[in-house]
């Protein structure tokens, strides 16, 4: 069985558990991250065996490395503002059109005056009532901002995405693998192989998510040329 997008669309909803609110079936994201990862994993691996009626290691190494690609740059979905205000405690806004908001959902408010309907810088604030009209939602306030005032481009935005990232610090540089961790009492070391001293900067990158390890343990054990090995 070959891969397909429509097999990784089944990988990103019952593997990587990513909600249609915040990637949806139709985001161009999604073909872009998997075309990228067959281009690459078809270099890599060239030619692998498969056994019908299963992902093969060919498929999984497509789909593995495009959902690490989806979680290192994919955006987070955003819904232009009609209207904005703040009572007894409770903010209620409108978005343009229909939203895929729930309750629970992480949201950032940008392009509004003051900046208290904003919400603290990289936390936001948490939807408590999305309402059946798809373009109604609401989150808590204690204290009263002002009038709100919406500003061209103001918008309500998700940051599931935001929020992986900065939990997996796909933004930070890793310039290579820990050998060794101690403090005052305690300390503790990882005897590294030998290959993980040819590892490249994206390999570095991989290693930060389930899915990107998952791939390079496939290229390392099929690849006929992995880390500048032979």
């Amino acid at each position: 069985m070959l891969p397909s997008q429509a097999s990784f669309l089944v990988f990103i909803r019952n593997v990587m558990g990513i909600p249609v609110n915040y990637l949806p079936d139709a985001d161009s994201q999604i073909g872009y991250s998997y075309n990228w990862a067959l281009d690459v994993v078809s270099l890599d691996l060239q030619c692998a065996p498969v056994q019908a009626g299963a992902w093969g290691p060919y498929e999984r190494a497509v789909y593995n490395l495009a959902g690490h690609t989806l979680l290192e740059w994919a955006t987070d979905q955003s819904y232009p503002l009609s209207a904005l205000s703040w009572s007894a405690g409770t903010v209620s806004g409108t978005t343009t059109s229909a939203n895929a908001m729930l309750p629970g959902d992480k949201v950032q408010v940008s392009g509004v005056s003051p900046l208290g309907y904003a919400g603290p810088p990289n936390l936001g604030y948490v939807v408590v009532q999305a309402t059946p009209d798809t373009t109604n939602f609401s989150y808590l306030i204690p204290a009263n901002p002002g009038t709100a005032t919406l500003l061209p481009g103001a918008a309500v935005n998700e940051t599931y995405f935001q929020q992986v990232r900065s939990k997996l610090r796909l933004g930070a540089f890793a310039p290579g693998v820990v050998t060794s961790a101690s403090d005052v009492s305690t300390s503790a070391g990882l005897m590294n192989q030998t290959f993980m001293q040819g590892l490249t900067l994206e390999d570095l990158q991989l290693l930060k998510t389930p899915f990107g390890r998952a791939y390079l343990a496939i290229s390392q054990k099929l690849g006929p040329t992995v880390w500048g090995l032979s």
